[in-house]
């Protein structure tokens, strides 16, 4: 997830990039975003967002002082030589209460002057030792419209298991019912919103933003 400007050598502090996902991150203290930095020079801000795209929780400055230093050369080397990429982790509960659910994140080049912005990667991480995260939406789900003379449409919802088992499936979100298939049949003209969750635990479910 790339937060690099520095296409026209003219990135101002105000400049930013944002990460959206499709289903919420609640946050946790063992899930962390992980920001490098090319030479571990360049300032940024990072905030979560919301599921409108707006800020929300506590912004974190990330200075050159708080990257510790990978020891992973940058590749290729620039013209000031050999450049290690720098590394900052902060949890996701510095952002927010955990359990808040977090839709994304907006890097800002808060340390830009008229120059190049970031140089790295943001990356939301969770250590599996405790987390097992929940089902991912597929981008493959899609719907068919309905059509006449019986007015009915189907939706199909494709979804990844991340290591809690059997999946089950919902069109109407975290409310349900839910169902053991990822086809749903015969319905009729509405606003679905697709929904996943593990069988065996209920409570870990993923809920889309782009409702069908």
């Amino acid at each position: 997830l790339t937060h690099y400007l520095a296409a026209d050598n003219q990135i101002v502090n105000t400049d930013y990039m944002q990460i959206r996902y499709d289903a919420p991150i609640s946050a946790a203290s063992n899930r962390y975003v992980a920001i490098t930095e090319r030479n571990s020079n360049n300032r940024l801000r990072i905030q979560a967002l919301d599921a409108s795209g707006g800020l929300i929780g506590t912004g974190i400055e990330v200075n050159p002082g708080n990257y510790f230093d990978t020891t992973v050369p940058a590749i290729p080397s620039t013209g000031g030589g050999a450049q290690n990429i720098g590394m900052a982790v902060y949890p996701l509960t510095s952002f927010l209460t955990s359990g808040s659910d977090i839709y994304g994140f907006r890097v800002t080049q808060s340390g830009a002057s008229g120059g190049d912005g970031g140089d790295g990667k943001v990356f939301v991480m969770f250590d599996p030792a405790f987390l097992t995260p929940p089902p991912t939406i597929d981008v493959t789900t899609s719907g068919v419209q309905p059509t006449c003379p019986s007015n009915e449409g189907s939706i199909t919802i494709d979804a990844t298991d991340n290591g809690g088992g059997t999946i089950e499936y919902s069109v109407n979100g975290a409310a349900g019912p839910w169902q053991a298939s990822n086809v749903f049949n015969n319905l009729p003209p509405a606003t679905y919103t697709p929904a996943v969750r593990y069988q065996a635990t209920p409570t870990c479910l993923a809920v889309s933003i782009n409702p069908i």
